[in-house]
């Protein structure tokens, strides 16, 4: 709220915040495989003293969160409409998998499963190249995605 707030203090009166942001981790279908594959390997620690990003990219992805965030942040008129893609998540598969592995949910049971995570390393990298194979194209790996298209006014002063 407080950031947004911040957001609504910059724009002028009457004008219009526009932003993109993920809807929920299990309609992102390459990031939601890749966790999952992962997970095969490694199992994130139930209690770990690293800290941990949260719902990260996805902090955003319930509307009604999303509409309560903006609203108590002093926005009005508050609009999300449902985008599916085709998202490019690399140029290849070698980096796809780069992109999975240091960043987004499959990332994060990696950093936190921590020394077992890297001894099984290549092993997880060979299944998620494996895995992105039939998303590999003309275009890079593409795979469908879904967003949030969020709209929202500032108020006009009077």
């Amino acid at each position: 709220v407080a950031a947004l707030r911040n957001v609504r203090e910059a724009v002028e009166p009457g004008g219009r915040l526009v932003m993109v942001v993920w809807r929920q981790k299990v309609d992102q279908e390459i990031m939601y495989l890749a966790e999952q594959i992962v997970e095969r390997y490694v199992e994130e620690p139930d209690e770990s003293d690293e800290p941990t990003c949260g719902p990260g990219p996805f902090s955003m992805a319930n509307a009604d969160t999303t509409s309560g965030i903006l609203v108590a942040a002093g926005f009005h008129e508050v609009e999300l409409r449902r985008l599916d893609l085709p998202y490019r998540f690399g140029a290849d598969v070698d980096e796809a998998v780069a992109v999975m592995l240091a960043l987004g949910p499959a990332a994060e049971v990696v950093r936190l499963a921590g020394d077992d995570a890297e001894q099984v390393r290549s092993e997880i990298e060979a299944a998620l190249g494996e895995a992105f194979a039939r998303y590999d194209g003309p275009d890079g790996v593409v795979a469908p995605a879904s967003t949030w298209i969020v709209s929202a006014t500032v108020p006009e002063t009077g």
